[in-house]
């Protein structure tokens, strides 16, 4: 599925909002949604969700005090699996914001070149973990990442193809290729 360009003017969630529901996205596409609110692309609030293989790319999550360019989890269950997070804004958590109550896995994700309002942190401008939220990572390739624990990639740059152009494949070299080989993961 693709979801490009949608706004949510008064609503957190631009393309997705999630309050309480069961949520699968597989392979999907998010660019260019907007809110004035939390969650640029998705905002989750209760409920579980599961995301695999999906891209999210120039979403926008108001200024301010508004969180996760791409993903605001605010509570609920969030699993993210082999996603690539890329030129998402937001206040907090240009790429994903874990707060609240939130429980958030993410294995084997890309967050790179994501910004939060005003700049800082590359490692928050990608990934910001807030309020006493339970967060798991493991084999992620993260801008600005210090911590390489659970087999997490030390501020990699993941070589895209061409990013630029919309091409998030990894490149030849890439740290990121076959980064969770090993780990005993399978869909």
């Amino acid at each position: 599925s693709t979801f490009n360009n949608n706004v949510a003017h008064r609503g957190a969630g631009g393309a997705i909002a999630n309050e309480d529901a069961i949520v699968e996205i597989v392979n999907s596409v998010f660019s260019g949604n907007d809110t004035s609110r939390d969650g640029g692309a998705i905002y989750i609030n209760e409920g579980n969700s599961l995301i695999v293989g999906s891209v999210f790319k120039n979403n926008h999550a108001g200024s301010g005090s508004t969180s996760g360019g791409a993903i605001s989890a605010a509570s609920g269950e969030t699993t993210n699996l082999l996603s690539t997070f890329y030129g998402n804004r937001a206040g907090s958590g240009g790429g994903v914001y874990v707060g609240l109550s939130a429980t958030v896995s993410l294995f084997g994700n890309v967050l790179w070149k994501n910004q939060k309002s005003p700049p800082g942190d590359p490692f928050e401008s990608n990934l910001e973990i807030r309020d006493g939220a339970s967060t798991t990572a493991s084999y992620n390739c993260i801008e600005g990442q210090t911590d390489s624990n659970d087999g997490n990639l030390l501020d990699c740059d993941p070589l895209f193809v061409d990013a630029a152009g919309g091409d998030f494949t990894l490149g030849v070299g890439s740290p990121a290729i076959d980064a969770i080989d090993g780990a005993g993961f399978s869909l």
